[in-house]
Parts: C-alpha cells; structure tokens; sequence
C-alpha cells in the first residue's frame, strides 16, 4: 500500500515535467550508460518468450507465445525498463530508450542477446 501512496504522490511532483528533461529520466539514463547499457537475453520458445536483463536484476518481461514481432519485445522491454526505474507513466516515452536498430532478420532465432542505452539527453538549464 505504501509503495501505491509513493508512485501516486511521485507522478504528481512531475506532472509538468518533460521527457527529455525529467530529473528522473536523467537520472535512469545516467544509471544506464554508466553500466554501458542494458544488456537482454531473449529466449523464444513457441511456449513463449522472456527477455531478461543480465546487467541489472529485477529487469524481466515476456509473453505468451511466439510473437507476432520483435517490435512487440522491444515494446515490452522498454516498459519494463521504465518500471524498474519508477518512471510515471506520462514520462515514458519509448523513443528515449534506443534498442536494437533492425532485428526483424533474427525472429528465428531461439535466443539472442541485445543492448538498450539512452539518448544524449541533457538537463534543462
């Protein structure tokens, strides 16, 4: 209940803030580019699928099934970068995570192995 009341009061405290300014994303972007990105070891199964970050614990996504694209992993991913971090949700936006350029070529693959950073993102003077 605890953690509710926090995000609640958190979300309020950045409601005008922009993406690209936030002290909060800064701060996540700092954290991953001082660990030289995230680093995720997909395994696609045709159970399904699970994406879980080797360089920093608690990061892990999937889905059922085999799916439909990697864009829809990426997707995922970055939401749950932005969890893990306690990003409110008007603050995520997935164009400030950069992944994986073009992986549509690798879909038949059963694990792979891809790195997210964060743009140059500067604080507001």
């Amino acid at each position: 209940m605890h953690s509710k009341i926090r995000s609640f009061f958190s979300n309020i405290l950045h409601l005008g803030e922009s993406p690209s300014t936030s002290k909060v994303i800064l701060d996540m972007g700092k954290e991953i580019n001082e660990l030289g990105g995230l680093r995720f070891i997909i395994d696609i199964e045709k159970g399904g699928w699970t994406a879980e970050c080797k360089n920093l614990s608690g990061i892990i996504t999937g889905g059922i099934g085999v799916p439909s694209s990697l864009g829809e992993i990426d997707s995922n991913i970055k939401d749950a970068i932005f969890s893990a971090f306690s990003i409110p949700s008007h603050l995520c936006d997935e164009k400030l995570i950069k992944g994986p350029l073009d992986l549509e070529e690798v879909v038949s693959l059963e694990q792979l192995s891809i790195v997210y950073n964060m743009g140059n993102l500067r604080p507001s003077l």
